[in-house]
């Protein structure tokens, strides 16, 4: 019995170091996909997707507020020819969890904006999953989910 208490002590030091540089890359990494994040929305409030397209893998699959998919040209398109319009977006409540070569960012976002005119300003939960490809990290799904009451968040 103590001869695996023993082994199961050792196992455990061994994994420290590489749990302890697993948290201290994912401050980097969160700071890093809240830079690309402020990015995107800056490219939403200009009507310009140009500079975002490279965050964006092109298989991406997002979830729109109201459950249908959209791909990253089909929100490119809507961004550029202002159908889909913002006027400020506000990130908190970040949190990243990373696994390897992916991570799965999730943030608070305020909005003021219209979709096709209506507006669609509030807040909605954003789960935004990134994958680092050729050494760059985009977006291959996301999912945003409103805010309908004010409980605990």
């Amino acid at each position: 019995m103590r001869r695996s208490h023993v082994l199961l002590a050792t196992a455990m030091l061994c994994c420290i170091p590489t749990l302890m540089s697993a948290r201290a890359q994912a401050p980097a990494l969160l700071s890093l996909l809240d830079s690309k994040t402020k990015q995107i929305d800056d490219a939403f409030i200009k009507g310009d997707p140009a500079p975002i397209r490279d965050l964006f893998s092109p298989s991406a699959t997002i979830t729109n507020p109201e459950g249908g998919f959209v791909g990253p040209e089909d929100l490119f398109s809507l961004i550029k020819s202002g159908t889909l319009k913002y006027t400020s977006n506000q990130m908190s409540d970040e949190k990243l969890q990373q696994f390897g070569t992916v991570a799965i960012f999730t943030y608070l976002s305020t909005d003021v904006g219209t979709m096709q005119g209506h507006d669609i300003s509030g807040k909605s939960r954003l789960t935004v999953i990134w994958v680092q490809q050729s050494g760059q990290w985009r977006i291959v799904a996301a999912q945003s989910t409103p805010v309908i009451a004010q409980g605990p968040q």
